[in-house]
Order: C-alpha cells, then structure tokens, then sequence
C-alpha cells in the first residue's frame, strides 16, 4: 500500500512567499528557492504543507525614542547654527569694541599732554628754567617741586606720564603713554606740538 497524501518531488509555489518557488524533495522543502517563472504556471503548493520560516518582524519605534532623536537633532543644528552665524558676530563685535577702547585711550593721551603742553609752558615762562617733574597727586597731574599749575588737569585712568625733556622755555617737550592705545605716546612740544612719540627719549 502506498502513501498518496505526500506530494511527488519537485518546483511548487512557496507557501510563505508567492514570487518564490521552493523545491520539494518528497519528504519535506528544501531552502532551495528560485523566482516564479512567469511563463510557466506551477503547480500549488501542497495543500497542508507550511514552509516553516519566520519572517522577521521590525517592532515601531516607540514614540518617546522618536521625539528624543528629534529633539536631539533640533539642539544639535541650532548650535551649528549658533557657532557658524552668531559665533563670528560676536567675536567682530568684542574686536570692534577693543578697537573702540584702544582707541579712546589715545584720546585721552592727546588730551592729556595738550593739557600738561600748557602747564609746562608757564612753568619754563615763568621760573628760572628748571626742568619740571610732573606726577599724579589724588588724580591731578602736578609739580613735584610745588609749583602750581595753572588749571590742575586732571589725570586719564589710562593714561601714563612719560616725562619732560629740554632745558628751558624754546626747548622743552613733554610726553604721555596710553598703555591700551593704538598709537600709545604722544609728546607736545613748542616746536613740534602735538605728535605721536616720546621726546626723542
């Protein structure tokens, strides 16, 4: 007596997938597979017969780990963004104010030694030409020898006393330095008045 339920060996439909063909070897599939020829029909697969296969199966993204990725992704652009676009602004804006200040320190110099210009002036014209020393006294520049100066100016926060050179009244220069500044030191004197440097010193 023979057993007629088993199928002959041979192509059929995969069960598991209609665009594939899987082989039967008589007694159970093989993991032989090839495309369904579209020419020729097959025969069906065996009724009661199941490839045992296990599609693999994707789980969805849960929505917490989906609106982290985002969240992350959001920070992450809006730094780039910040240090390509707002990063060279700032530092423009830090050099611009530097230049402002360095600036502004060498006009507090110029207006300084203008300031003390005059007050050597009068000293020479009115003394037997001694050669004055000039210092900060409670933020007031003033004679180290008593002397009185005419108006008292008052000192620059930025601003150094750099000397006085000369002998007398036709030669004297005197000169200042804003540490900060661009130029930095600025003399006076009665021949060339107001200019960049230190009295020849």
């Amino acid at each position: 007596m023979s057993d007629t339920s088993t199928p002959p060996a041979g192509w059929y439909n995969d069960p598991s997938d209609p665009v594939l063909q899987r082989f039967w070897d008589g007694a159970a599939w093989t993991t032989d597979v090839a495309p369904v020829a579209s020419s020729a029909p097959l025969s069906p697969a065996p009724a009661g017969f199941v490839v045992n296969q296990q599609k693999a199966t994707r789980r969805p993204l849960h929505p917490g780990l989906v609106v982290g990725i985002v969240a992350s992704a959001v920070v992450l652009l809006g730094g780039v963004v910040f240090a390509v676009m707002v990063m060279p602004s700032l530092n423009s804006q830090r050099a611009h104010q530097a230049d402002i200040a360095a600036k502004a320190a060498d006009d507090a110099a110029r207006s300084d030694v203008s300031a003390l210009a005059v007050e050597v002036a009068h000293y020479h014209w009115s003394s037997n030409g001694f050669q004055p020393e000039i210092a900060v006294v409670d933020g007031f520049y003033a004679f180290t020898d008593g002397a009185s100066m005419t108006r008292s100016p008052t000192a620059s926060p930025d601003v150094e006393i750099g000397g006085v050179t000369g002998t007398g009244y036709y030669d004297w220069c005197v000169w200042v330095t804003a540490p900060s500044g661009v130029v930095k030191d600025f003399e006076y004197s009665l021949q060339g008045r107001l200019a960049p440097g230190r009295c020849d010193t």
